[in-house]
């Protein structure tokens, strides 16, 4: 938690202090082992921390940072000049923050209307929208009808947990009448996002 931060300053000075006194207590052909065991143990953490931090974590971490929503929005903006509509799923967890800060929507355009504008839309239901961009998800529990559901021209950036099948593994296991555009996935491989169109007849 960031207010833990403000413990470091005394953590620094009680351990220097303590290293100190211990230093200093140590008989004088004890003192090159000393400080050399202390910096064998301190570059040892520094090295496992560091490998923690770039090698593990990202992994077993890579929910809580919200992993592929970078990736995810990036790319539906950069497609959304093909589609009338661009639906980012809410069925995980609210997108508004990720949304403006990865897509760099003009502040200008939002400002003093953020997120007040509504519209139904047919198997959605009432959802939030700025410009072309909505904020819903359908109101199915299937992935596999909504190739049905979703309007024309709209291309929709669907949870994982809402699909339900690993699609960068079984691409095959696609809907039919939907057209698989991009798969995100989290660090460790696992799917996080999913952008689909409908297949126009």
């Amino acid at each position: 938690a960031t207010r833990l931060f403000f413990l470091l300053p005394f953590l620094l000075f009680f351990v220097s202090l303590g290293l100190y006194h211990s230093y200093k207590s140590v008989s004088n052909k004890y003192k090159i082992i000393f400080l050399v065991s202390v910096f064998i143990i301190y570059s040892t953490s520094f090295y496992l921390y560091k490998h923690n931090y770039f090698v593990h974590y990202p992994t077993y971490s890579e929910r809580w940072w919200h992993s592929g929503f970078e990736d995810a929005i990036k790319t539906a903006v950069s497609e959304s000049k093909n589609y009338d509509k661009v639906i980012i799923s809410m069925a995980d967890e609210p997108a508004f923050i990720f949304f403006l800060g990865w897509s760099q929507y003009p502040p200008e355009l939002i400002q003093g209307k953020l997120f007040k504008e509504k519209e139904t839309i047919a198997n959605f239901g009432e959802i939030t929208k700025i410009g072309k961009y909505y904020f819903g998800s359908p109101l199915i529990q299937n992935v596999y009808d909504l190739g049905s559901k979703l309007p024309e021209k709209t291309l929709y950036v669907a949870s994982a947990k809402e699909v339900n099948v690993n699609l960068i593994l079984e691409p095959t296991r696609t809907p039919r009448d939907l057209k698989l555009i991009k798969s995100v996935a989290f660090p460790s491989g696992i799917p996080a996002f999913y952008l689909f169109t409908k297949i126009s007849p």
